[in-house]
Order: structure tokens, then sequence, then C-alpha cells
């Protein structure tokens, strides 16, 4: 396999992870069904548009297109993860933790697509691409996104056992 097939295939997955956020997420931010917890949906939407917008320049500068058909698979594992958010939307605990398990899936996706992306990076010398990358990273706020999710999913769950007890 040539170094810029790895790299295509491995851009081909954070491109994929990133844009099926902003497809997906766009559906639910203004669901009457997620008013709790818009503002945060809209922060990992916009934040996932940034970046997808970083890798599109990855891919005009390299001459490579993106392409579906590499990420079947993924698409289809992460549309699973995403209908599980549609599935349990009446109960707002296990759809925020369906939410928060779909949101850890695509991180992990762009997480280990981007660290092979700066293995092969190492054997070439482009500062654009470099540059590029180091501003997707700057850009990657899923971190904080996920850690108030984590935070909101507790907020409801003692609400949840002080009702209960």
């Amino acid at each position: 396999m040539t170094f810029y097939t790895q790299f295509s295939g491995y851009l081909n997955q954070l491109y994929c992870a990133e844009s099926h956020l902003v497809e997906r997420l766009s559906e639910i931010c203004t669901h009457p069904d997620f008013e709790d917890s818009r503002s945060l949906i809209d922060n990992f939407y916009q934040n996932a548009e940034g970046r997808c917008s970083v890798l599109e320049s990855i891919y005009a500068l390299t001459d490579l297109d993106y392409s579906f058909m590499c990420c079947k698979d993924l698409i289809g594992f992460m549309e699973n993860a995403f209908d599980n958010i549609l599935n349990t939307r009446d109960n707002i605990i296990e759809r925020n933790l369906a939410l928060l398990y779909y949101l850890n899936i695509t991180n992990a996706v762009a997480v280990s697509s981007l660290k092979s992306i700066e293995l092969l990076m190492t054997g070439l010398n482009d500062d654009r691409i470099i540059n590029l990358l180091n501003i997707y990273q700057s850009e990657n706020k899923t971190d904080l996104h996920l850690s108030l999710l984590c935070e909101q999913i507790r907020s409801h769950q003692g609400l949840v056992s002080v009702k209960t007890t």
C-alpha cells in the first residue's frame, strides 16, 4: 500500500466521522425533544463543521477526493449509534447516554485516524498539511464538550434519584 493510499484512507475516515457529526447533529439540534441539550449539541455541531472545513482544505491541497466507498462499514456503525439516540429520546438519561456513546465513537475514530495521519506525516515534510492538521487539532473542543455532556447526565441522574427516594 502506498503512502498516499494510506494517507487518503485515514483522511477519509477522519472526514467521515466529522461529516457524520455535522449531518446528523443538525437533524436533532432543532428537534423539541432535545431542547434541554440544544446548546451543547449546537457546540458539537459547530465545532465539527469547522473541523470539516479544515479537512476540506487538506483535500484541496493534496488533490484527493473524499470517498464514501471506503467508509461504508464505519458509516453503518455510526448510523446505528445515532439511531439509538433517536430511539431513546423519550428518556433524557438514556438519550444522553446514547448521545455520549455516539460522540465517543466518532471521537475515537477521529483521534485514531488523526494519530495515523500524524505518523504518516513524519515521512513527508509538507508544512502546509502539517499546519492544517495543527489548526484541526486546535479547533477540536470535543473533550470539553464530552465533559459537559457527562456533567449534564450526572445532573439528570441526581434529579431522578432524588425524585425516586
